[in-house]
């Protein structure tokens, strides 16, 4: 049995391979997947993985089939990079536009609708059509028109045309891209530039001879948190944080976010800025994340039923303020209603629900409750 990809057969067509060519009983060729089956694919390997619902919509998977021409390989790859971005978006369901955005990337340049590009090919047409129209009647009309003498407007009329081509003022050059932001930028995106940054954003001092950055940041009274989430998240968290991004030539950039909106992000390099849309970050950032925070008490890092203290009493006063709620219980005692309100509050929020009140869910209290003096991603880091 002979296994391969259309090539094989031109192989096998060979004059010196003749005899092996000869002795093949049968031969099948597996031709691209039709649109229907495309979907049954995509809706099986689903299916294997745990979906109970659609993920993908009619027009996304009539897009994945146009775009990956029915090859599975192509489907694969494009199917799981649309998932990664509907992840990184927090969307339920893939589209057709996201299966573009994402063919884009596996492929290295931006593609467009079907319509679209029936649109633009009709355009053009339409506009040669005009322009081949438009020279037959300026030749017809030179040949039948007299020939008149130049009048005074006409003479200066070019001279008119030169100044004011003079006078324009030149095309503004196009903004750089995010990878030629980092590319000019590589010397500042360093791990110490960024944590230097960082600190600076909650004017603490760093050295980065002194020591590990998130030793610093205690002796400072900050606490490091360092996770793996989505955007949605920073912007819950709502603190300034270094990201790492992963460039096509497999080189690591530090930066910090120290503004994040709904679709754009203000990165910080150094002392350079560069406003990024969530698309394009979401193409080399992989989710790691790390930020500071700064805590009222010295808590540990889990708080879990069976404590006692001033750090619970914190968790339920803090607990409080987030839901813009009064005090429920005035205790110092992790007890089984406390445990409740912290699943509920991990619920709402997206977070693991285990009512144990880890390092998330403080920060993220903390972030809701408005700490006093941090710096904050609605604010610009301000």
């Amino acid at each position: 049995i002979l296994v391969g990809q259309p090539e094989l057969r031109e192989v096998l067509a060979r004059n010196d391979l003749r005899q092996l060519s000869q002795r093949i009983t049968g031969r099948y060729h597996l031709d691209p997947m039709s649109r229907a089956e495309t979907a049954a694919y995509v809706r099986h390997r689903l299916q294997v993985g745990g979906a109970t619902n659609e993920v993908f919509t009619r027009g996304a998977l009539v897009e994945l089939h146009r775009l990956a021409a029915g090859v599975p390989r192509l489907v694969n790859v494009i199917a799981d990079r649309a998932l990664l971005g509907a992840y990184t978006r927090e969307q339920h369901r893939v589209n057709a536009a996201l299966v573009r955005h994402a063919a884009g990337e596996v492929r290295g340049h931006p593609l467009l609708a079907a319509w679209l590009q029936w649109a633009l090919g009709g355009l053009a047409l339409a506009a040669a059509a005009i322009l081949v129209v438009g020279i037959f009647v300026m030749i017809r009309g030179q040949r039948a028109a007299p020939v008149a003498a130049p009048t005074v407007a006409a003479l200066t009329a070019p001279t008119a045309a030169a100044a004011a081509a003079t006078l324009a003022p030149p095309p503004a050059a196009p903004p750089p891209s995010l990878t030629e932001f980092l590319s000019t930028h590589s010397a500042d995106t360093g791990t110490d530039t960024a944590f230097a940054h960082l600190f600076t954003l909650w004017k603490a001092p760093f050295n980065a001879k002194a020591g590990r950055p998130c030793e610093q940041a205690e002796t400072a009274g900050l606490e490091c948190l360092a996770e793996k989430g989505t955007f949605a998240q920073l912007r819950l968290f709502n603190r300034p944080a270094i990201i790492a991004l992963i460039t096509a030539d497999g080189a690591e950039h530090q930066l910090v976010i120290a503004a994040l909106d709904d679709s754009s992000a203000r990165l910080e390099a150094g002392g350079a800025t560069f406003t990024a849309s969530l698309l394009d970050l979401q193409r080399w950032w992989y989710g790691q994340f790390l930020l500071l925070w700064h805590p009222p008490l010295a808590l540990p890092h889990l708080l879990k039923p069976g404590m006692r203290g001033p750090e619970v009493r914190w968790l339920r006063q803090t607990l409080a303020v987030a839901r813009g709620d009064t005090l429920r219980k005035d205790s110092e005692a992790y007890d089984r209603e406390l445990g409740l309100e912290v699943e509920e509050f991990q619920r709402t929020h997206r977070l693991g629900v285990d009512g144990i009140a880890g390092e998330q869910t403080q920060v993220l209290l903390d972030a809701l409750a408005g700490s006093p003096g941090a710096p904050t991603l609605a604010s610009g880091g301000g």
